[in-house]
């Protein structure tokens, strides 16, 4: 992602976000254009559904070889 630009995911799915954090103010939820937001709002939904799972909200390295590291 470019630096100083904003999130297109976040961008496009901001209702969402927004409606799932409420009453939350966007600023409290994380950074607007460095995090998947849509991602963490998801992950945050299922969660308080009772559903789990997990999320990982930092990109750590590439994912090139998935099968070798799993």
């Amino acid at each position: 992602m470019t630096k100083g630009y904003v999130n297109a995911v976040n961008k496009n799915h901001l209702y969402l976000i927004e409606e799932i954090f409420y009453p939350q103010k966007l600023e409290e939820i994380g950074n607007y254009t460095n995090e998947n937001l849509l991602a963490k709002a998801i992950w945050y939904y299922l969660q308080s559904e009772g559903i789990k799972g997990f999320y990982y909200p930092l990109h750590e390295g590439n994912n090139d070889v998935v099968r070798e590291k799993l």
